[in-house]
Formats: structure tokens, sequence, C-alpha cells
């Protein structure tokens, strides 16, 4: 599966400045995804007014209810089963390939290694090579032209006149 490009319009972009100063209301749903260092696998998360759930392949579930437990102590995932539990398994499963996205990043990885133990081989040539040659041989002009240069080779040819 090849990567896909996530294209954000201005219309689907909605600020929560408002929700950050206290306001009310806010959009149903706030999603966010994590695939950095400290996870070993793409780490998601869904916010509904209510709750919060965070799931990492590998790692236990977490689900906490934010009107009776603002500090998140008790993960209410580890309980088993719930309608809201499932509810969010839905979503985040609708979201987020969690499986072709870790395929995908280990294959960059794969790819990158391949090409960093390329460029470990063989003399280093920077993509911006300046050619060193002596440009008073090159561009002298009338007849300074004719003069050698002590301790310098010509270049080939003659020099425009």
């Amino acid at each position: 599966m090849a990567a896909q490009e996530i294209l954000v319009l201005p219309a689907q972009v909605r600020t929560l400045a408002p929700q950050l100063a206290g306001a009310d209301g806010g959009p149903e749903l706030v999603v966010g995804e994590y695939l950095a260092e400290g996870v070993r696998a793409p780490m998601v998360m869904i916010r509904s007014e209510r709750h919060i759930y965070v799931h990492a392949p590998g790692d236990p579930e977490q689900l906490y209810d934010l009107a009776a437990d603002p500090d998140e102590l008790t993960n209410l995932a580890a309980g088993g089963n719930s309608a809201e539990l499932d509810a969010m398994r839905l979503e985040a499963g609708r979201r987020w390939d969690l499986e072709g996205i870790e395929r995908d990043v280990l294959e960059s990885q794969r790819r990158r290694r391949l090409v960093a133990a390329a460029l470990r081989r063989g003399s280093h040539a920077p993509w911006d090579h300046q050619p060193h040659t002596d440009a008073s041989l090159q561009w002298v002009r009338g007849a300074a032209a004719a003069n050698e240069r002590p301790g310098r080779l010509r270049p080939r040819g003659d020099l425009p006149g």
C-alpha cells in the first residue's frame, strides 16, 4: 500500500482556541495521531465531549470518562467491553488503517536504510559540486593571455581572441 497524501482544505480546519479559553461547545470529536519517538506503532487518540480514547497497537487501550475522572486515573478500557469503548474502537477503525500505516513506515525506513548504506560507500560528492578550476587561466584577455604563468599549466587549445 502506497503512502497516502492528506490534503487539508481551509474549510476542514477548525480552531480549538475558544475551547482552550473556556468556551463551551466545539467539534463533536477531536482526533490526533502520533508516529514518532516513544511509540512502537502508530498511536491515535479520539476525544469526544465526555470521553478520551487512546490506542497504540501493542499497548493497552485507554478510555477515560473526563466528566467523572478529569485527571484520567481510571482506565475504563481495562474493565472490558462497554458501548463507549466499542464506539471508539469503531471510530478509530473507520479513520485509520493502523496496520497499513505501520507497513508504510517500515517500508520507508527500509528504503532509507538502503540509501544510507549506499551513501556510506565511496567518497562524498555534494549535490552542488563546483569543479575546481583556475579562472585566471580561463578568463585572461588581450596581450596578457599569451604570457606564461610560472608553475601553471596552460589550458589546451587556443584562448579566444
